[in-house]
């Protein structure tokens, strides 16, 4: 999972596959849980489904918008730390 950390750039959030928020929850966190290559991604659909914001080191929003969800943002540098954790 610290690719992200290595290349300075998140991946793209995963689309979940499940329709019911429930069964999503279970997909993501066992998608982040192999901490595989597609575990940073499934850790950014975990946040960008819970209302969270990401904004980049140049201040645009990578997920989220200013003002919207729950209003709590990390930065891109942040996200890759916990993944790399």
């Amino acid at each position: 999972m610290s690719e992200a950390s290595k290349a300075g750039e998140l991946p793209k959030p995963l689309e979940p596959s499940e329709t019911d928020p429930d069964l999503s929850a279970i997909e993501i966190a066992r998608e982040v849980s192999l901490k595989d290559e597609n575990s940073t991604a499934a850790l950014l659909t975990a946040f960008k489904l819970s209302g969270f914001q990401i904004r980049s080191a140049d201040g645009n929003f990578i997920l989220g918008a200013r003002n919207t969800g729950q209003g709590i943002g990390f930065e891109s540098w942040e996200v890759a730390s916990m993944a790399k954790l």
